[in-house]
This record gives structure tokens, sequence and C-alpha cells, in this order.
């Protein structure tokens, strides 16, 4: 479990550095980081959060998938409105 646990601090941190790196915003960055799906790495809520449903391909995506892309886009609208 502590291996586990590690590793999801890891991928948090890897995922907040590139987020500080492409946007310069750390509070919007661990307000990403902590409300994405964990395992979603930042490269992934960047294709999620900018390409139209129509560049994903949105409608021939697996379903997990489908709700995963919904799921960071919510990330992105929450963590948005927070800073307004």
């Amino acid at each position: 479990m502590d291996d586990l646990s590690a590793q999801v601090e890891k991928m948090g941190r890897a995922f907040e550095q590139k987020c500080r790196s492409a946007f310069g915003h750390p509070e919007f960055c661990r307000c990403t980081r902590d409300h994405r799906p964990v395992a979603a790495p930042f490269e992934q809520y960047i294709l999620a959060t900018t390409l139209t449903k129509e560049e994903l391909g949105f409608n021939k995506l697996k379903k997990e998938d489908q709700q995963l892309v919904m799921r960071l886009r919510q990330t992105r609208d929450q963590c948005v409105k927070s800073f307004r």
C-alpha cells in the first residue's frame, strides 16, 4: 500500500511540475492536480481540455475514455471558476 501511495504522490508532483511549466499558475496547477483522476498525466489533461470532441473522436472512444475526458474537462472548469 505504501508503494501505491508513493507512486500516486510521484505522479501528482510530475503533473503539477509540468502544469507550472506550461501555465505558471501554482494555485491552478495544485487545483487540477488535486481534482483530476489520479492516473491522468498532464499530457492527457492537455489533450482532453484543448481538443474538440470531434478532434478527439469522442463518439468512437470507449465509454471509460469518454468519462475520463469529461472528468478532466470538469476539473478544468472547476479550477478556472475558483480563480475568477
